[in-house]
C-alpha cells in the first residue's frame, strides 16, 4: 500500500519478496509486483520496476547529456539501482562517472537482485562509486575545485525526516552551480507536478533563483501512478532550443549503439517539455522556494 495523499493509495499485490530491511537511513523492499514485475520500494513508495524503468531512467539522463553534447565527467547523487549509471555510460564522450549513494544496502540489493536495471554497469572501469552523504560530498568537490560537465541528482523524494531533504535546496543548487561551471547541466527528478504540485514548483523555483535557464518537464510513469515530473537548469544550455531532428542525429553521433533507446528521441524531448495547459496554470500558483534554513518536504 503506497500512500499518496491524505485518504487516497495505491495498492498492489506481490507475488514474491525478495528482501526486506531497515537499513540505517530508509525501509528498503524488493518485491515481484503482480502488475508491474521486479520492484524497488523505499519507505514505502516505488522506486523503480521493471515494467517501465527505462521511461524514468531515459527521461531523467538523456534530456541533459543530448543538450550538453559532449559530457566527459559526470556526476550522479542517489542511482541505487545502478539504471541512471547505465544510461550515462551510453555516452562514447563520457570518461568518469562519479555515483554517490548514501546506502549500501540499497546498492547491495541492486547488485543481488536488479542486475536488468544495472546491466553490470557498476563493473565499468569509467564507474566509480562513493558511499556517502551526497551532500557533503557536493560540499568537499566544490571546496576542492573539481569540476563536471553534468550532475544528475537521482533521489529520493523530499519526505520529512528523509535522507534527501536538504539536497533540494537553494543552497545545494548554488553548490551544484559551482560544480557545473557556465557551460555544464544539471537534472534532478521533481516529484509529480499533478500529484504534488506545490512541491513540483517549489523544487522549479528553487533552481530558477539559482540558474539562468530553469526548464520543467514530466511524462506519464504508471509506477509512480501517473505523471512524473523533472527540473533541468543550466546557465547556457537550453534543452528547448533543439528541434526533433538535432535531438535524434545527436543520439546516433554521441551514444554507443549496442543497445537502442527504449523510450527517448527527438519526438519524445519535444513532448516532455510541452506541459500541458493545467499544469503550467498550477505552477504559477506558488511562490515559494526551499532553503537550508527553511528546507521543503513533502507531508505524506
Amino acid at each position: 500500500m503506497e500512500w499518496i495523499a491524505d485518504g487516497d493509495a495505491s495498492a498492489r499485490a506481490s507475488s514474491r519478496v525478495y528482501a526486506v530491511e531497515r537499513t540505517a537511513f530508509q525501509n528498503v523492499m524488493v518485491v515481484e509486483l503482480v502488475s508491474l514485475g521486479k520492484t524497488l520500494i523505499i519507505d514505502g513508495k516505488v522506486q523503480s520496476s521493471l515494467y517501465d524503468e527505462y521511461v524514468y531512467h531515459e527521461s531523467l539522463v538523456h534530456p541533459p547529456l543530448i543538450a550538453h553534447g559532449s559530457p566527459e565527467k559526470v556526476l550522479i547523487l542517489g542511482g541505487g539501482e545502478g539504471a541512471t549509471l547505465r544510461e550515462v555510460l551510453r555516452y562514447k564522450s563520457v570518461r568518469e562517472v562519479h555515483m554517490v549513494d548514501i546506502d549500501e544496502k540499497v546498492i547491495d540489493f541492486s547488485k543481488k537482485f536488479l542486475f536488468e536495471w544495472h546491466r553490470g554497469s557498476f563493473d565499468d572501469p569509467r564507474a566509480k562509486v562513493i558511499i556517502g552523504d551526497g551532500r557533503k560530498f557536493v560540499e568537499d568537490a566544490v571546496a576542492r575545485g573539481e569540476k563536471y560537465d553534468a550532475v544528475i541528482i537521482d533521489l529520493v523524494d523530499p519526505l520529512v525526516g528523509g535522507p534527501a531533504v536538504h539536497l533540494y535546496t537553494r543552497d545545494f543548487y548554488q553548490l551544484i552551480k559551482q560544480l557545473i561551471g557556465e557551460d555544464g547541466v544539471m537534472v534532478t527528478q521533481a516529484t509529480s507536478p499533478i500529484l504534488y504540485q506545490r512541491m513540483y514548483a517549489i523544487i522549479l523555483n528553487t533552481i530558477a533563483s539559482v540558474f539562468s535557464i530553469a526548464r520543467p518537464y514530466a511524462t506519464y510513469i504508471r509506477s509512480y501512478n501517473g505523471i512524473w515530473g523533472f527540473i533541468f537548469g543550466s546557465e547556457k544550455t537550453d534543452p528547448l532550443n533543439f528541434k526533433s531532428e538535432d535531438i535524434d542525429a545527436r543520439i546516433k553521433s554521441k551514444l554507443k549503439t549496442s543497445q537502442e533507446l527504449k523510450f527517448y528521441d527527438g519526438l519524445t524531448h519535444e513532448m516532455l517539455f510541452k506541459l500541458p495547459k493545467n499544469i503550467r496554470d498550477s505552477l504559477k500558483l506558488y511562490k515559494e522556494i526551499s532553503t537550508d534554513d527553511s528546507p521543503k518536504y513533502l507531508e505524506i
